[in-house]
């Protein structure tokens, strides 16, 4: 750039803080202000930095017309024709600052950092690496969420299944019962507890048997009973054993063997203080076993062979098998 190119004018042309006037007068000097200064720094920068370059020539080419500084200036140290020509160089600046873009790939005004490129690239791969992590994050939690859907479904089939296992064992306990119910209806009878020693004597056991029956044992009294039909089978003790058989019969609700027993008591029409009863309750017996005929027969020889010793409620007893049976 020739240096009769003076930046002081560029710097009075830029001068935006002052009206330009149109008078003139006496010729002063003014210092530009701060503002002014930054621009023109700028401005000067830059012309530096293109005229290194292979445009500057075209740059710079027609700025400022080699004229003479003004001597006649206004107040603030500036003719009408020096603005002008400044303003047409300012102009002729800007339209060459514009056209470098459109003139091939001049060269660049700073050089790249290698750091700054290192940084980018460095940014660059983690942005990318975020990005690939963000994809595997969703796709963990969509299969946490698969994870959980199927844990709710098979919780909700474990508990399916325990109802299912508790049914099963409540039916399996109800069957259990049932079949220990079975068990016990098919079981034989306990056996009998053994008769107690004999005394020698068909009165004394039965007396023993008597005893026991008075008490309440039930259980041992019945084989002690028993006990004196086989010891003593020919004894009078005997018909009495029988008959106290066939009462024990009665409680038990076994009608069978209470008319075997009482039927054995009665061999022979004994003429004892329980024969009645033992008749009546035989009469009683064939009654329950639907039997009217033999309940007849029996009624019959009770009126013949005990009515006169028997008690009145046991005639009574007659009267009513009897008359429900319609015997005649």
């Amino acid at each position: 750039m020739s240096s009769r190119y003076t930046w002081g004018a560029i710097l009075r042309r830029f001068e935006e803080d002052r009206p330009v006037p149109e008078r003139t007068c006496s010729v002063t000097h003014t210092m530009p202000s701060p503002r002014l200064v930054a621009r023109v720094a700028v401005l000067a920068a830059l012309g530096l930095a293109i005229s290194n370059g292979a445009h500057a020539q075209d740059l710079f080419e027609g700025l400022v017309p080699d004229a003479p500084a003004p001597i006649v200036t206004s107040p603030d140290g500036w003719t009408r024709d020096a603005l002008d020509q400044l303003d047409r160089s300012v102009r002729h600046l800007s339209w060459q600052l514009n056209g470098i873009g459109s003139r091939g790939n001049p060269p660049p005004l700073l050089t790249p950092d290698a750091e700054v490129g290192a940084l980018q690239t460095s940014t660059a791969a983690l942005t990318e690496k975020l990005a690939t992590q963000g994809d595997q994050a969703m796709q963990l939690t969509g299969g946490v969420q698969v994870a959980q859907h199927d844990a709710q479904t098979q919780r909700q089939q474990i508990a399916e299944l325990t109802a299912r296992i508790d049914a099963l064992t409540r039916r399996e306990d109800d069957e259990q019962t049932h079949l220990n119910q079975i068990d016990a209806q098919l079981a034989p009878p306990p056996p009998p507890p053994p008769p107690p020693a004999t005394t020698g004597d068909a009165g004394s056991d039965l007396q023993s048997a008597t005893t026991l029956l008075a008490a309440g044992k039930t259980d041992e009294a019945e084989p002690a009973f028993a006990a004196v039909t086989t010891r003593w089978p020919q004894a009078p003790q005997a018909h009495e054993a029988w008959y106290q058989l066939g009462r024990l019969s009665v409680v038990k609700a076994d009608n069978n063997g209470a008319i075997a027993d009482f039927a054995k008591a009665l061999e022979g029409w004994p003429k004892t203080s329980w024969a009645p009863d033992a008749l009546a309750s035989l009469a009683a017996a064939l009654s329950q076993a639907h039997r009217p005929t033999e309940t007849c027969e029996a009624i019959h020889q009770f009126d013949q062979a005990y009515k006169s010793a028997a008690t009145p409620e046991l005639r009574q007893k007659i009267q009513s098998l009897a008359h429900d049976q319609a015997c005649h």
